[in-house]
């Protein structure tokens, strides 16, 4: 490890934003850290395939940075937990998280095409199974006007990018992460700049997107009971060499109960089949965990909701 802590991440607003929250996480334990922050464009980002899920089981989002770890030309990498697959790297491991974000997913309809949803039907944009599997039944009767048909159109980019697609019409809806918009919303252009994080004029460009796209569009929240979320979704992983000296350091800013119920999530996707389109979200209450899961299994539609206590379920 060189004297400097280099952080890694993928070169979008939100990547920036999440390498600037685990950047500001460590210097909250000791504020003489120095840091420096490396950000790439992955080859998910490139890729042409419009199936996300695709690119996250092949690590198209999240190799690259691995390999920069392999190398020693990063420290930390920086990822959305929910874009790294299932199966762990041989060279590397995930050593803390910070505190979840929203797992929840949100559904973005433009104001001005409702009265044609209702005569022609819904175009959502949306690359993910998973989304579509949940969608398609909970919105037959979720939404207060009744289209005649629900149709899915692929939909690739960053969060501002997508945002622009919806808003030039090129669907009516859009399924986004809660927490990307949660989280660029929330972050101070200024500060990022401030910390090193840079990339404040991109991150201000985002911003005013995402507020054009709240004022243009109607806004639900969906319920995880019916639309879980992908395992680790709102979670951030902040991945070291096996061997990085950095390890003890990273598991003083951890948060334990994240970590826990994300890697649960996970180790349950992977039992059920990491190629299905599968839902599962685990919630820490004060009572134990709820988890719901959605999704199908072997082409057959599956879904639970179960509640933990002490990590055990109850009857």
């Amino acid at each position: 490890m060189s004297s400097v802590i280099r952080i890694g991440s993928r070169r979008s607003p939100l990547a920036r934003v999440q390498a600037h929250l685990a950047g500001t996480a460590l210097r909250q334990q000791d504020s003489s850290l120095p840091l420096e922050y490396r950000f790439i464009e992955s080859s998910g980002d490139r890729s042409a395939e419009p199936s996300a899920a695709l690119v996250t089981a092949r690590g198209g989002f999240t190799e690259d940075l691995g390999e920069l770890l392999d190398r020693g030309e990063i420290d930390v990498a920086v990822h959305s937990w929910k874009d790294l697959p299932l199966r762990e790297r041989a060279a590397t491991e995930v050593v803390a998280t910070l505190p979840r974000a929203d797992a929840r997913d949100v559904l973005l309809l433009r104001r001005d095409s409702l009265d044609a949803v209702a005569v022609r039907g819904l175009r959502i944009l949306s690359s993910s199974a998973r989304r579509r599997h949940h969608l398609e039944q909970f919105l037959s009767w979720a939404l207060p006007l009744q289209p005649p048909r629900v149709e899915f159109a692929p939909v690739r980019g960053d969060i501002g990018t997508r945002l622009l697609k919806l808003l030039r019409g090129d669907g009516d809806s859009l399924v986004i992460a809660k927490a990307a918009l949660d989280r660029l919303i929330d972050t101070d252009p200024q500060e990022l700049e401030r910390t090193g994080g840079c990339g404040a004029a991109r991150l201000r460009e985002s911003q005013q997107i995402v507020q054009r796209a709240l004022a243009a569009c109607r806004v639900m929240v969906l319920p995880l009971a019916s639309s879980p979320a992908a395992p680790a979704q709102g979670a951030l992983a902040l991945e070291v060499r096996r061997d990085s000296p950095l390890r003890e350091l990273l598991r003083s800013i951890n948060d334990t109960a994240t970590f826990e119920t994300v890697r649960a999530e996970r180790a349950l996707a992977l039992e059920l089949g990491e190629d299905e389109p599968l839902g599962v979200t685990r919630l820490r209450l004060g009572f134990g965990d709820v988890e719901f899961v959605r999704g199908t299994r072997s082409g057959v539609p599956f879904e639970h909701v179960r509640l933990y206590r002490h990590g055990s379920p109850l009857p």
